[in-house]
């Protein structure tokens, strides 16, 4: 994308979105037909492993004829369900020393700025901030308007989906590279953590107009995680701050109460949408620090847990009758 690229949409919430039942197709007949199958010769003196016993066997010593177990594999693979966390538990250093390794050794060893992976050889980016970035970050960098909007959409949707947070009024972004951004701000924009994944991003409320500002170029995680953090704050703005008499709180303890719940949300949509490596990794380096967002944050997720689980969340911060810290 062009330095200069200057990408503006409005988001409307869609209330009356028609909904269609896609065609079923008709399964084919089920062969009922007995198959002949011959039985393994085995060395009876031999006791058989659990895998001979158990693994898809049924009980039985061979493996069903019926069932393709290469053609399952090659159809899971194809669609993603490969390399998960146990295949990577199996194959290496479990996940918590993985991550203590990244926070004792992140002086000397490079790691990227967006997903944390670490950086080896010559093969990434760097960018003129002094920002890394590994070459998976690099594919995935979104660069038109479109993309941005999808994205947002998505993440609007499941912030209703997950946590019951509802956006009744249109939201403009606005998508600038960082020297068009800090400059039409007039300042820097927070406190964001040399090592966060966010990208440089703002809310803004001006009576009742409510735009995002998003830093241009950046990888697809980045966003996803960026959006969900701002727009946590446009829903604080919508229910918070619009309401006469609502209680309000000291400058100080305001930045606790409204950065700290966007660092929860932003953490726990990552979990929730399985993204779960990207937010461990936020997790850990916002448990760590000692600003608005890393106390914010532990406040909030001592009196709502995380859920680590893809899609599911039973405690949720987003209240609109009360500050949600008790």
């Amino acid at each position: 994308m062009n330095e200069e690229t200057n990408l503006v949409e409005e988001l409307t919430p869609n209330t009356n979105e028609n909904v269609t039942e896609e065609e079923v197709s008709e399964t084919e007949p089920v062969d009922t037909k007995e198959t002949t199958e011959q039985p393994i010769e085995q060395d009876p003196s031999r006791p058989k492993k659990y895998h001979e016993r158990y693994y898809l066997l049924y009980g039985d010593g061979n493996t069903k004829t019926k069932l393709d177990i290469k053609g399952t594999a090659a159809f899971l693979q194809q669609i993603g369900f490969d390399g998960g966390e146990l295949a990577q538990a199996r194959k290496g250093e479990s996940k918590s020393e993985q991550y203590q390794k990244f926070t004792e050794n992140r002086n000397t060893q490079l790691y990227c700025s967006y997903c944390g992976s670490e950086i080896s050889g010559v093969e990434f980016d760097r960018l003129p901030d002094g920002r890394a970035r590994c070459t998976s970050c690099s594919k995935s960098l979104v660069q038109t308007k479109k993309e941005v909007n999808e994205i947002c959409k998505r993440v609007m949707d499941n912030l209703e989906l997950f946590f019951g947070a509802q956006f009744n009024q249109s939201i403009s972004i606005e998508v600038l590279d960082e020297r068009r951004l800090k400059k039409k701000i007039g300042g820097a924009i927070g406190q964001i953590d040399d090592n966060s994944l966010l990208i440089l991003g703002v809310a803004i409320n001006e009576k009742g107009k409510y735009t995002i500002l998003l830093e241009n170029g950046a990888p697809r995680i980045s966003i996803i995680a960026t959006f969900a953090h701002e727009l946590t704050h446009i829903w604080q703005y919508m229910n918070w701050d619009s309401k006469k008499g609502f209680p309000k709180c000291s400058p100080k303890n305001r930045l606790l109460i409204y950065e700290g719940m966007a660092k929860w949300v932003e953490i726990q949509y990552l979990y929730l949408i399985g993204e779960s490596t990207v937010a461990k990794r936020e997790e850990e380096i916002t448990r760590r620090r000692n600003d608005e967002y890393g106390i914010g944050f532990r406040i909030y997720e001592n009196q709502y847990p995380l859920s680590y689980e893809a899609m599911t969340c039973d405690q949720t911060p987003f209240t609109t009758d009360g500050y949600p810290i008790k």
